[in-house]
């Protein structure tokens, strides 16, 4: 990308968004530091924009948090259903798995590899194919004490995958877990049981969380799938279709906070089993697959120079072990698939039954130093070592798609991937300079060496004024990288899709603008401008993946929210991109131009709380047809706009017994989200239709 012509972009949105400066410098009102933190406490403080505590008004990035009460309010109980509130964020879902992708300011992807997911700073991607996992959707909510959720490159700071955002999930401990209880019923036959408990002994203090969770099919109707096209053209019958979404799925997990003077120990259990096949693997229903999956993670850390005013230090060990087996029908029983030979009939239906293992172990330093005038400058390195093996598949067909006699176990140079190794070994640093009182120069930059595909830097730079403790202003741009995955290097013995070693990361630059400002204690205000471009980005071939397309991306954000009074609450944001591939100017397909939220909180007596919100996504083209992968194109070439509202009552019985009543899709809209490239359907996915959930909580 020439980076004349790259400024030459951002000049343009610079000249249009300056005399904004102007229009809100005229409202600024002095306001006491203090006072912002008593009106906040820590709901509006970040800690992965620079790597340490500060407000997110003074944050070097764009960035969002979603607290608990957020969550409470909401009535969430999973990931994807309170991200929607982040301006520029949509979550769209996957056909196979009905795993959701966060697509943030345009980017997007066939799964959720571009936004790096971290839980309680550690990254839980994983190594196959940089997302978390083939039954990835689902991640509870009930032992989340916070969500901060950055737009925008962050591979200065967090390596890579740190793409088009970064979300960190933050768990409860200690301080904020309270004994209780909670049963959960509701729509799907949905039903859950939570629990969590303090726990301190003499100097040690920690948590326990702990939930199981059951779902089954969400009843979601597909009229016509791959098969009917397919039974259409050869004058079969066999297709599933219209058949319901196989999207059931059971959930185990259990979270651990321990503290102790200087040291911290945290550790997660996710088991995610029973998980349906969504659509089905190739566009196909799939009514009897399913999948297993199974993360495990864990992290000891220790602070140094605690009570030092001008030394900051620590050291974190970390471990993410996963795994996962699946079972997929890949199409129907008497079936005829188009082989290499000819037309290939199958009486048993074409299966598969993969599965792995693999981890990653990591050890990170980071030195901080304050004694330097008006600077802290931050050092940090680290090493990480990630590795797939155990890879094994058992399927009734070749590699050329031609049967076989029974199933055959493959492994080792026969199964589906290589069995790798990778590491990166980074080195990064940062130094904020604080050169006047009212401005703060971010600059930093991290160097990562990996193993298989070689070496990436990335800088930033953030200009930040704060003018009052009301108003700010953020000029900020950064570098981010992608890493390509094992599955996109080392697949391989596929008949559909093979890996390519002469990968290179994708790349992303991008400039941003952003104006807030507190007129507290009333109200909030925040504008956001933003342009990128996108380099190298990973793509199918015709049997194989490579570095093709480069995209570019401009669009704003707004976000207001304003208190009436301590008893009601109202706010909303509003978001618009525009994206196109650079060689041919054609719109990015998939993702919405335009969309809106808003919500209300009301507390209509002192025991009853009542807040809807109303999320609304624009019409989108579709995602170019490929007949690689389909054997027809879709009936429409765009999908129209829906709103979706939702409704939750909280009722405080006492300080011991809570009720909460919640409705998703209170109107019961019609919801469609387009299929990625791969597993293309001719309507697209429909989402579930109103559901209902009730909760009870105890606590002791």
């Amino acid at each position: 990308m020439s980076t004349t012509h790259f400024f030459e972009r951002y000049t343009r949105l610079f000249y249009l968004f300056m005399p904004l400066v102007g229009v809100m410098i005229t409202v600024v009102e002095a306001n006491d530091e203090q006072f912002l933190e008593q009106a906040y406490g820590d709901s509006r403080y970040i800690s992965i924009a620079t790597g340490s505590q500060q407000s997110i008004y003074r944050a070097p990035a764009i960035a969002t948090i979603i607290t608990q009460e957020d969550i409470s309010a909401l009535g969430a109980s999973r990931l994807e259903d309170i991200l929607e509130i982040v301006p520029g964020l949509h979550v769209t879902y996957s056909s196979t798995n009905s795993n959701p992708i966060y697509e943030i300011r345009g980017i997007t992807a066939q799964i959720n590899r571009q936004v790096l997911m971290l839980l309680n700073g550690l990254p839980i991607s994983q190594n196959y194919f940089s997302d978390q996992g083939r039954s990835g959707g689902g991640f509870p909510l009930h032992a989340v004490q916070r969500i901060e959720i950055i737009r925008g490159p962050g591979s200065a700071l967090h390596g890579a995958d740190a793409f088009s955002g970064v979300i960190n999930i933050v768990m409860k401990n200690n301080a904020n877990v309270h004994p209780e209880v909670s049963l959960k019923m509701g729509s799907f036959n949905r039903k859950s049981l939570t629990s969590s408990l303090p726990l301190e002994i003499k100097m040690l203090k920690g948590s326990v969380s702990l939930g199981y969770e059951e779902v089954g099919s969400s009843g979601t109707l597909i009229e016509m799938d791959q098969q009917s096209i397919l039974d259409q053209l050869v004058g079969t019958n066999v297709s599933f279709a219209p058949g319901e979404l196989n999207d059931g799925m059971k959930l185990l997990d259990l979270y651990l906070n321990f503290e102790m003077n200087d040291w911290q120990f945290r550790s997660s259990y996710l088991d995610r089993f029973d998980v349906g096949t969504g659509a089905g693997l190739a566009g196909s229903l799939d009514s009897e697959g399913s999948s297993d999956t199974t993360r495990y993670t864990a992290q000891v850390a220790k602070d140094f120079f605690r009570n030092s005013a001008v030394l900051e230090a620590g050291i974190q060990f970390s471990y993410v072990a996963y795994q996962e087996t699946a079972s997929f029908l890949i199409a129907p029983k008497g079936t005829l698939v188009p082989a290499s030979s000819g037309i290939v009939f199958y009486p048993d239906g074409l299966f598969a039954e993969p599965g792995f293992k693999e981890f990653r172990l990591s050890s990170d330093f980071d030195f901080a130093y304050l004694g330097w005038s008006r600077h802290k400058v931050l050092v940090g390195a680290g090493v990480e070592k990630g590795k797939l093996y155990d890879v094994i598949e058992a399927r009734n067909y070749d590699n050329e798609l031609l049967p076989l006699a029974e199933l055959i176990v493959f492994e080792k140079e026969q199964a589906f991937i290589e069995e790798e190794t990778r590491i990166n070994r980074y080195l990064f640093l940062q130094d904020e300079w604080n050169f006047s009182p009212d401005w703060v120069l971010t600059s930093g930059i991290r160097v990562d060496d990996y193993s298989d595909f070689g070496s990436t830097v990335n800088p930033r730079l953030a200009l930040v004024w704060h003018m009052d403790y009301d108003f700010t202003a953020k000029v900020l741009y950064g570098k981010a990288f992608r890493a390509p995955s094992f599955g996109e290097l080392y697949l391989k013995n596929n008949p559909i899709l093979m890996g390519n070693q002469d990968l290179d990361p994708e790349e992303m630059e991008m400039l941003e603008f952003g104006l807030s400002y507190l007129g507290l204690p009333f109200y909030e205000i925040a504008l956001n401008v933003f342009y990128y471009q996108t380099d190298k980005l990973i793509q199918e071939t015709e049997n194989s993946t490579a570095n093709l397309n480069s995209n570019s991306g401009r669009g704003l954000e707004m976000e207001a929210t304003y208190y009436f009074n301590p008893r009601f609450l109202l706010k909303g944001n509003y978001a618009h991109q525009h994206s196109n591939v650079v060689d041919t100017a054609e719109t990015v397909g998939g993702t919405p131009r335009h969309q809106a939220y808003i919500r209300t909180d009301l507390k209509i007596h002192p025991k009853v709380n009542l807040s809807v919100d109303v999320n609304w996504i624009s019409s989108r083209s579709i995602i170019a047809f490929n007949p690689k992968f389909a054997l027809l194109p879709p009936k429409k070439d765009k999908l129209d706009a829906y709103a979706s509202a939702n409704l939750n009552i909280n009722y405080t019985y006492s300080s011991k017994y809570s009720i909460k009543i919640g409705v998703r899709n209170l109107f019961d809209s019609e919801r469609i989200e387009p299929t990625d490239l791969t597993k293309l359907l001719p309507n697209h996915l429909p989402l579930p239709g109103r559901s209902f959930i009730a909760s009870f909580t105890v606590t002791f």
